[in-house]
């Protein structure tokens, strides 16, 4: 990671789970990060607990669902940081209601921030890197929802809008192609993994247990003598996560691997990475990918 001492990444989604667990190990490495959120106090808070890094953290306001916010916002970053070398689209959006019962505004909501929004920056990100002559790095996070449409109804939206995602991602790959543009971009999906987002949205045991087992009965097919009676283990917020149960990746599986994505040499470009925990349990408990697989 030497050759990104000192150069531009613009990060989405830093100032809470992975995207600020990947934000300060970029720093680590000597990158200057700049932050993009509509949270600055937060990212204010960033920039002083991480000045003593080997790299800087920046943190600029920008509202995804705002062209202009957008717009603004990447200027601003180039004229105050520099060109930009990195684009890494880690923020995202979810309509939580199934597709039966979603509103057009939902939908709106979450097709601006998961694929409007991340569009925008990579349009910006590439008109910088052609100029400077930088060969750069885009990389999309979606999840395991973008390759395959999630079970749980309340993420079916969300499945499109990273489904999305990743064929724009392979679209400007082909222009890329065609047109000898250096620049290389990835496609990133992991499967769980303990960010903290169940403890901060407050589920409770009994909610997420009721959930599983109405997927087990709808989804698995499984015979009610069958479903277990209760959790073997306390589910509230992120202990869902349990190890011998439902195992989960830790965000340092998933951000090693982007920084050795954006380690590789000019030449070899990694265009999908497709992550989940080892499981071979095929409990009740899985879900998405795990039964497919």
């Amino acid at each position: 990671m030497e050759r990104w001492i000192g150069r531009v990444a613009v990060l989405t989604g830093p100032t809470e789970g992975m995207g600020h667990y990947l934000a300060k190990q970029l720093v680590e490495c000597g990158l200057i990060v700049a932050g993009v959120a509509r949270n600055v106090e937060k990212m204010k808070k960033m920039e002083e607990t991480l000045k003593h890094s080997t790299g800087r953290f920046v943190g600029f306001f920008m509202d995804l669902e705002d062209e202009d916010s957008i717009t603004k916002s990447f200027e601003e970053i180039e004229k105050t940081l520099g060109p930009v070398s990195a684009l890494i689209n880690m923020g995202s959006s979810s309509s939580n209601s199934n597709l039966l019962e979603d509103s057009i505004e939902a939908w709106e909501s979450t097709i601006n921030v998961n694929v409007l929004g991340p569009v925008i920056l990579m349009k910006l990100a590439i008109k910088s890197m052609k100029k400077n002559n930088i060969k750069g790095n885009i990389i999309n996070i979606g999840g395991t929802a973008s390759y395959y449409t999630s079970v749980f109804q309340d993420y079916h939206f969300y499945s499109v809008s990273k489904f999305i995602l990743r064929a724009l991602g392979d679209a400007l790959r082909m222009e890329f192609r065609a047109n000898n543009i250096p620049i290389r971009i990835c496609h990133v999906g992991p499967g769980h993994i303990k960010t903290g987002v169940q403890d901060r949205l407050g589920l409770s045991g009994e909610i997420i247990e009721t959930g599983f087992l109405y997927y087990a009965s709808e989804f698995y097919h499984m015979q009610s003598h069958k479903l277990p009676r209760k959790f073997p283990f306390k589910c509230d917020g992120d202990n869902l996560y349990h190890n011998n149960v439902l195992p989960a990746l830790e965000m340092n599986d998933v951000t090693s691997v982007i920084i050795d994505i954006l380690s590789k040499r000019d030449d070899a470009e990694i265009m999908d990475v497709i992550m989940k925990p080892t499981d071979r349990q095929n409990s009740v408990f899985e879900s998405d990918l795990y039964w497919r697989s």
